[in-house]
């Protein structure tokens, strides 16, 4: 009996771990959603930001790759939230991102609110108008070095 028990734990861990590593590689037919997107609506692009070791240099690549994509041509509006340690790297962050576009939404001092300010906005907007929206943040720069004390 206690062979039989631990050889089916055995097996399904395998099969765990064999769906989990094959179902990660495996490649989906994406063209269905090659095209030009339907700009019948407002496209409002909404950006986290964790203005922690690395941030700037991170920032700069996103908003580049972000403006050579053609997308930021048809961003509408281009909300920010932030986590900084003061209030001049929000403003930092502003002007590197374009005051042409971008709107602070969110400015904390506290890093444990994580990205749910940014989600709130998106949520609170979506109820008020109909409208496209593109997420993205900064995801993983706390752990070049966690540095808020």
């Amino acid at each position: 009996m206690k062979i039989r028990k631990m050889s089916n734990i055995i097996s399904k861990a395998a099969k765990t771990a064999y769906n989990t590593v094959f179902r990660a590689v495996q490649r989906r037919d994406l063209t269905p959603w090659e095209h030009e997107p339907d700009l019948a609506m407002p496209v409002y692009g909404v950006y986290h930001v964790f203005c922690d070791r690395g941030w700037r240099e991170l920032v700069a690549d996103q908003i580049g790759r972000l403006k050579a994509s053609g997308l930021w041509e048809q961003t509408s509006r281009f909300y920010v939230s932030c986590i900084v340690k003061d209030r001049r790297e929000a403003d930092e962050l502003r002007r590197m991102i374009g005051e042409d576009k971008a709107e602070l939404v969110a400015v904390e001092t506290d890093p444990m609110k994580f990205e749910y300010p940014a989600l709130e906005f998106i949520r609170a907007k979506s109820r008020d108008e109909d409208c496209l929206f593109y997420y993205f943040h900064t995801k993983g720069v706390r752990f070049l070095c966690w540095s808020y004390e």
